[in-house]
């Protein structure tokens, strides 16, 4: 198979696109599901469903627009996402809502883009650091908020450590690949140049 540029972007728009809208079914089941329970308020829930999916719609719009091959899926998912986590993060009763970070985040490694996926990291952090400073100035720490403090900030540091160091390793190996199949390829035309004047002799 030919390596199509185009082809494989459309593939990873895709997958990306897919896994966004996955989650958010997901979620929104989740939630209304303990909004009828009466876990959450009706406001809160109808302001995260809002909040969840205008980035998709909006999302998918811009997809139609520009073409699935776009070059900015990337970035539109990240920033169209990123709003929904922080305001769920943030707004969330538990630390746990700042894991669902992770099944968007992981998927971007697909675009092999070291760059955004420190931009992501670091965002994912002062979001943390901000919800932190919120819960000590509104309510306390108790030791087990610390705990939990502690285990969200080195889920986060080695997650995205690990996507960097991924998506370096693959990018090295990518290219060491490529500069094999060069050398071979420049040693199969030597040698054909090679016969044929050989031949010609």
């Amino acid at each position: 198979m030919e390596y199509n540029e185009s082809y494989f972007r459309k593939k990873a728009n895709m997958k990306v696109m897919i896994v966004w809208l996955l989650i958010c079914l997901i979620l929104t089941a989740a939630y209304i599901i303990e909004c009828v329970s009466g876990k959450r308020t009706l406001t809160y829930t109808v302001v995260f469903l809002i909040v969840c999916w205008v980035p998709v719609v909006l999302a998918f719009l811009f997809i139609k627009l520009k073409g699935l091959d776009t070059t900015y899926c990337k970035e539109t998912v990240a920033v169209g996402y990123g709003l929904f986590f922080a305001f769920v993060a943030f707004t969330g009763n538990t630390l746990l809502t700042c894991m669902y970070v992770y099944p968007v985040s992981c998927i971007l490694t697909l675009y092999k883009d070291k760059k955004l996926m420190i931009r992501i990291a670091i965002l994912n952090f002062l979001l943390i650091v901000a919800r932190l400073i919120r819960d000590v100035m509104t309510v306390g720490l108790t030791p087990q908020d610390v705990t939990g403090y502690e285990i969200v900030f080195a889920l986060v540091i080695m997650n995205y450590l690990g996507y960097v160091l991924s998506i370096s390793h693959t990018v090295e190996s990518d290219g060491a690949m490529l500069s094999s199949v060069q050398a071979n390829l420049d040693r199969v035309i030597q040698t054909i140049g090679q016969v044929k004047t050989a031949s010609n002799s």
